[in-house]
């Protein structure tokens, strides 16, 4: 499938246009911004902050193709506070590689999803009343192949009890073809895509107690802050998901050479994504962003091409693992 250059704007003569020379949200689009959930006592640097985002990166809040999630994070004196935090929903994403294949006058296009059985079967619809273990999407751009699978385990967003809810209840199918697609694009795409992640790829990250409304949904507390994931100091649990993203990105998608790698980039030896420290997991960020030693032995090594080879202990270890 070809895709075509059918963008919508964010800059017009609407009242809810943005324009390039605003520096804050006028008075009608922070009443629609309410009426989307943002909350009202929403600082206005991060209400700055995100206009930025939006104009640079041209997506509209008014079309849902970028919104503004607040989660409580636990502070290390025990108190929370809201910290916000910017996501695209898949259709942002879909603009923005739109945009960036025009700039460059290039075409891209997917090939079909697969969908994968938890015997590795490959099937091209999925008709079984049972999730699938994983969804692969392909991005072909200029001849080039960005292909990325999504783990079903790795992304559900569950209750307490373990179960899927909302749309991983009654499509979990699509859902995983649309963290699968989220990972292609952003390979075929790091300059537009980098640093960005869809609200389909981080909503298992949130906690099911309800707070604040933020964005037209319920916004729960990150398990990471309600459940003590991190030791004081140590690495949240969205720092390790972002690692584990990070690392399917520059092609080391072995739990042992990412472990190799956190490692290597620590100076000392880690067993599992929890010994992180909090500081230590953003040097692994930066050393990953930044593409170091990614071309070194053993990390050039190529993995398997089964993309279950996860041991589910492994997958959840890492927080979110996918090759």
């Amino acid at each position: 499938m070809t895709v075509t250059d059918n963008l919508p704007a964010t800059q017009g003569n609407g009242t809810l246009a943005i324009q390039p020379e605003q520096s804050m949200w006028t008075p009608y689009q922070r009443a629609v911004l309410a009426t989307l959930g943002v909350a009202d006592d929403c600082p206005n640097a991060v209400l700055a902050g995100y206009l930025h985002l939006c104009q640079k990166r041209g997506l509209d809040p008014f079309l849902k193709q970028v919104y503004l999630v607040g989660r409580n994070q636990k502070q290390r004196d025990g108190s929370y506070r809201t910290v916000y935090t910017p996501q695209t929903g898949i259709d942002g994403f879909r603009v923005l590689a739109q945009r960036a294949a025009r700039r460059a006058s290039i075409e891209y296009e997917y090939e079909d999803t697969i969908w994968f059985g938890p015997d590795g079967s490959q099937h091209e619809v999925w008709l079984a009343s049972e999730p699938p273990a994983a969804a692969k999407v392909a991005v072909i751009k200029n001849g080039k192949r960005f292909s990325a699978v999504a783990l079903y385990s790795a992304y559900v967003d569950t209750d307490r009890d373990g179960r899927p809810k909302n749309r991983w209840k009654t499509d979990p199918a699509g859902m995983t073809a649309k963290c699968a697609e989220a990972l292609a694009l952003r390979k075929a795409f790091p300059e537009d895509l980098g640093d960005l992640y869809t609200d389909d790829e981080m909503a298992h990250l949130d906690e099911e107690q309800p707070r604040d409304v933020i964005v037209g949904e319920t916004i729960r507390e990150t398990a990471a802050a309600k459940n003590g994931d991190a030791t004081p100091g140590g690495a949240t649990k969205h720092q390790r998901f972002q690692i584990v993203q990070l690392l399917s990105e520059k092609g080391i998608t072995d739990p042992d050479m990412g472990l190799a790698y956190m490692a290597k980039v620590a100076d000392r030896e880690i067993g599992k994504s929890e010994d992180l420290t909090g500081a230590e997991a953003a040097q692994v960020m930066a050393a990953l962003n930044r593409g170091d030693f990614v071309d070194e032995p053993p990390f050039t090594a190529p993995a398997e091409d089964n993309p279950l080879h996860y041991d589910e202990d492994e997958v959840a270890d890492s927080e979110g693992g996918q090759s």
